[in-house]
């Protein structure tokens, strides 16, 4: 069993920033720690066209070639990624949506 120290709030539980929330820094951030040898690179267009977390997961190979990125191996490593992301957005928005209709169900049951 875990002992809270005496004199210390518990800590807060916080989600984190979806990505439809996340700022240019959010972006390159993610783009540093997907694509490190990139990021270098290619920051700065995402930087110059304001690239943010909604726009980010609506690009696709055709919106980073327009972005500069034309080393394809590095827009193949970018997309590739890019993927990964909405993928793992649309499971934790189906999962939230799974959770509010549970919710819903126990409300209307009780």
């Amino acid at each position: 069993m875990k002992e809270r120290i005496e004199g210390t709030a518990p800590a807060p539980t916080t989600r984190p920033k979806t990505i439809y929330q996340w700022k240019t820094d959010d972006v390159e951030k993610w783009l540093s720690r997907r694509c490190p040898e990139l990021a270098c690179q290619y920051g700065g267009a995402f930087r110059q066209h304001e690239i943010t977390g909604r726009a980010l997961v609506h690009m696709n190979e055709g919106s980073l070639l327009q972005l500069g990125i034309t080393d394809l191996e590095g827009c193949s490593a970018i997309w590739r990624e890019i993927l990964k992301l909405r993928l793992k957005t649309d499971i934790l928005e189906m999962k939230e949506i799974e959770n509010s209709k549970q919710w819903n169900h126990w409300r209307i049951d009780s």
